[in-house]
């Protein structure tokens, strides 16, 4: 009787420990990406002479593990209405300078004589966004899409901005503020 007990005792104890690591694994070992709630409108940083102003997005990694695969989509979001509230929706790829990178490093605290914050990125799109986010209709969106560097876990990370108030003139703050000044 005390080896059934002792048996259903391990068996129990082992999916109690299985599934506290599954939940730890699970909402811990996630990706965390915050993405700006502003966009910054800026100078094109590659071609100053130009003249000619761009839009800015900025996201940063706060997860403990670098980030692998980081797809950046920015698009038109319009919905459609088909009657009763409900809405379809339609995504129209805007341009970006560059949508893949490979790696993006865990989050660190940053020192004093730091110049460079790899865990943040800005990405810079070439489209003009103002006769998007003027239009009651439509929206700009952005989406983060990437894996977790140790558990390999994949995330989707979006934000929509709707209207023009969002679109700040100057460029993002250094490090892991997302303030334009």
């Amino acid at each position: 009787m005390n080896l059934i007990w002792s048996g259903l005792l391990g068996i129990v104890t082992s999916i109690i420990g299985s599934v506290i690591f599954l939940y730890y694994i699970l909402t811990q070992l996630r990706p965390k990406i915050v993405i700006s709630p502003d966009i910054a409108h800026y100078k094109d940083v590659n071609e100053p002479d130009t003249g000619k102003k761009l839009f800015y997005f900025k996201f940063v990694n706060k997860s403990k593990h670098a980030a692998f695969d980081i797809r950046v989509r920015v698009c038109e979001l319009i919905r459609i209405p088909t009657g009763n509230k409900q809405f379809h929706e339609r995504r129209i790829d805007l341009v970006l300078r560059k949508d893949f990178l490979a790696h993006m490093p865990r989050h660190k605290k940053l020192k004093p004589e730091d110049t460079f914050a790899p865990f943040a990125n800005i990405s810079c799109c070439l489209s003009d966004l103002g006769p998007i986010l003027d239009d009651q209709t439509k929206c700009v969106e952005i989406q983060i899409i990437l894996r977790h560097g140790l558990t390999g876990l994949a995330k989707v990370f979006t934000h929509e901005y709707s209207d023009r108030k969002v679109v700040k003139n100057g460029m993002f703050v250094f490090g892991d503020t997302l303030i334009v000044s």
